[in-house]
């Protein structure tokens, strides 16, 4: 898997490319020990995910798991630690309405991928989408649960 160098404080070191979609984030909460396992390993490479998918986990965290307000923020600060954190933005906005028609996927999917795409991330891990699908010539979406 290719990495981008990044400097910072007088250090350079290596980001994966890799982003993670909110069903990845969720799976490292998880105590299923193959996908959990497989999460964590992933969000410790310092992935990119974006807003949307740490909304998502708060929502996952209330409404599902019933957890306490101080709870799902601490979760939540911890997951933004861990990531680089896309901004939804314009240009995201405008892109994932191309992608949306393009590829036939719904907004929200088509939200996520359109931030991954502002990112020099060439994997987009899911479970939820078509694996080996590769939308605009560079992101090509993955499900780390399979062999």
């Amino acid at each position: 898997m290719h990495a981008t160098e990044v400097r910072e404080a007088g250090r350079t070191y290596s980001v994966p490319r890799i982003f993670l979609d909110t069903n990845v984030l969720i799976y490292a909460l998880d105590r299923d020990p193959a996908r959990g396992d497989r999460a964590e390993a992933l969000l410790a490479q310092r992935p990119f995910t974006s807003v949307q998918a740490l909304n998502e986990v708060v929502n996952v965290l209330r409404r599902r798991r019933l957890l306490p307000w101080d709870a799902v923020a601490d979760v939540a600060a911890q997951m933004a630690s861990l990531c680089e954190v896309v901004d939804q933005t314009l240009e995201v906005h405008r892109q994932a309405l191309a992608l949306m028609s393009r590829h036939s996927l719904s907004w929200w999917d088509a939200l996520m991928l359109a931030a991954a795409l502002s990112t020099p991330a060439e994997t987009f891990f899911s479970e939820d989408l078509q694996n080996g699908l590769l939308i605009q010539g560079q992101l090509r979406i993955s499900n780390p649960f399979t062999a």
